[in-house]
């Protein structure tokens, strides 16, 4: 099992990086991390037939600094730690009040909305490796497996099934599609006007960070300097070094990054806290697992623990998710 970098920022980009030849990895996570709102699962028999291409796309193996999206705010660092009751004095919830997640039935996808899909790539008739995914959310208009991919999915609606045939140029940076037409069988599950995890990020941009538990800052901190140590040779490295390394061109600009995932899971917290769920409870227990299995990476913590994740790690993800499941429930209530 192979270790990312922490995912509190980037699991919705891992799905538009990654692409339909990219990490299973990160498409699992993008895709798995989805709502408790109920699908429709009845598929019809109706088989249509569209065909395109996709442009190659240009190597991104490093991931820039202007991709992070950071925040710049001047709130103040404070040794108070957050207490259940007490997440008010440390960040401004956005309203999520009457939000729509699901469109309603039979709405048809346009581009700007969401398609929860089944898809079966295949190469000359057979199933190939990575090319499949269960109930992924397929953002319609970011050309994800491609434009022409996009404009197929376009018009159908929740229970629709169709193939699409789409031809990768011979530079395409994936190397088992590359020079390749891949027919994609596909099963629109559900049609979302938004997404448990977008709606999540809407919340988060709408939020006001109040004051910075310096607890939280510093565990988040040392636990990025710690994977960025793990994966550099030269275990004397200097901190700013390692920083810069991994496309922080200042410390300044580390710390702002720091600063808007410490904003992410004060966000995640203080709905949690709302709720009534606190980590201590068979709640927070139960989402620790759901997460890691959702997400594709472990099916148990002991694993995840076994496989290089950290604590910290699974209680980043299972409060995100713990929050998209609260922006879930409350949108089909």
């Amino acid at each position: 099992m192979k270790k990312p970098v922490l995912p509190v920022l980037l699991l919705t980009a891992a799905a538009v990086l990654g692409g339909c030849g990219g990490s299973s990895e990160s498409k699992q996570a993008a895709s798995e991390a989805v709502s408790a709102a109920s699908v429709n699962d009845n598929v019809t028999d109706e088989i249509t037939e569209s065909e395109g291409t996709v442009e190659s796309y240009p190597d991104d193996d490093v991931l820039e600094t202007e991709n992070f999206v950071v925040n710049s705010d001047s709130a103040p660092t404070t040794s108070e730690e957050p207490q259940a009751g007490s997440f008010d004095s440390f960040v401004s919830l956005g309203s999520y009040d009457g939000l729509e997640i699901q469109a309603e039935a039979g709405t048809a996808i346009e581009s700007g909305m969401t398609a929860n899909i089944d898809y079966v790539g295949k190469i000359g008739g057979t199933e190939y490796e990575g090319g499949s995914g269960s109930r992924y959310d397929y953002m319609v208009g970011l050309s994800m497996f491609g434009e022409d991919f996009d404009k197929a999915l376009t018009g159908h609606k929740a229970g629709d099934t169709f193939t699409v045939s789409i031809s990768y140029p011979g530079d395409y940076y994936d190397d088992v599609l590359a020079g390749q037409t891949v027919d994609f069988d596909v099963t629109v599950n559900a049609v979302y006007i938004t997404t448990p995890d977008v709606a999540l990020m809407n919340v988060v941009e709408n939020s006001t960070v109040l004051q910075y538990p310096s607890s939280l800052v510093d565990a988040l901190k040392a636990q990025y300097l710690a994977q960025f140590r793990s994966e550099n040779f030269d275990e004397s490295a200097a901190e700013s070094a390692l920083i810069e390394e991994n496309g922080f061109p200042t410390e300044d600009e580390f710390d702002a990054f720091i600063r808007s995932n410490v904003k992410n899971q004060l966000v995640y917290l203080a709905m949690m806290d709302k709720e009534g769920i606190t980590k201590d409870s068979d709640t927070f227990a139960a989402a620790r697992v759901d997460a890691l299995t959702r997400n594709g990476l472990a099916s148990s913590v002991s694993e995840a623990l076994s496989g290089g994740y950290t604590e910290l790690d699974i209680d980043l993800m299972a409060e995100e998710y713990l929050a998209q499941q609260i922006l879930a429930s409350k949108a089909a209530s």
